[in-house]
């Protein structure tokens, strides 16, 4: 399994780091892309810039891109 995502964290809480002692960090994200591949397929492909929706390679996005003209 593989998991890809691109965004940017609009909130980050380093909480709070001791030395010698295991830390957490909670990151807030907004996603712009994410892809699902398992077994060396791709299940799952979401790319909000281009607007592109994948599933199973089945693009949903397809038709609207073409009525717009993108």
């Amino acid at each position: 399994v593989e998991v890809v995502m691109r965004g940017r964290h609009k909130e980050i809480d380093g909480g709070e780091n001791k030395q010698g002692e295991n830390t957490s960090t909670k990151l807030s994200t907004v996603c712009t892309y994410y892809r699902l591949t398992i077994d060396g397929s791709d299940v799952i492909e979401i790319d909000t810039v281009n607007m592109v929706e994948k599933v199973n390679g089945v693009d949903r996005l397809e038709q609207h891109r073409r009525a717009i003209g993108l």
